[in-house]
């Protein structure tokens, strides 16, 4: 059986299982699981300076052309290229509270 690696007390994994709309303490069969691999996404709101006029989001976190809108995360990234980006989104993050 599978174990949670961060819980205190060890709780079993439980999966859902989509037919039967609830959740199991085995895995799902193949067919039930909708993407095989973890993926963080990225690029879907790339950051740029105010010289790009093609990035929606500027270098102050602000979507460009509404107020009091900010965003990070791994979307601000042009690319997709760590593996697990994590600290860095935390890193974004934190930049952004201490900005704002």
């Amino acid at each position: 059986m599978n174990k949670l690696s961060c819980s205190a007390n060890g709780d079993d994994l439980e999966y859902w299982h989509a037919t039967d709309k609830k959740w199991k303490k085995d895995p799902p069969p193949s067919d039930q699981i909708r993407n095989k691999n973890l993926v963080h996404d990225a690029s879907t709101m790339w950051i740029g300076d105010n010289e790009d006029t093609e990035a929606p989001v500027g270098l102050d976190y602000r979507l460009k052309g509404v107020n009091n809108v900010y965003l990070t995360g791994g979307a601000l990234w042009p690319t997709g290229g760590s593996w697990n980006p994590v600290l860095t989104i935390v890193a974004m993050a934190m930049h952004l509270a201490d900005t704002i």
